[in-house]
């Protein structure tokens, strides 16, 4: 099993951390901005809210911005 990374937490933590590693952190938000659409492309998929669950890795980030955003739609 791969390695997860939260590429928005990363982002946050390089510009909290050293100024100068600004394009590390644009590197970061940019995969984090991917990340989000690909589950945006995932909830358009026909399917129930079990079907989409199963569409990302249990445990990682985007497991868990999958479950806010169907919890935020009431599914």
């Amino acid at each position: 099993m791969s390695k997860h990374i939260d590429h928005a937490e990363e982002a946050r933590k390089i510009l909290r951390g050293q100024p100068a590693g600004a394009d590390a952190a644009q590197v970061h938000a940019t995969l984090a901005l991917v990340e989000q659409q690909r589950i945006a492309n995932l909830l358009n998929l026909p399917g129930t809210p079990e079907e989409i669950r199963s569409m990302v890795e249990p445990g990682s980030a985007a497991a868990d911005r999958a479950e806010m955003i169907l919890k935020g739609l009431g599914l």
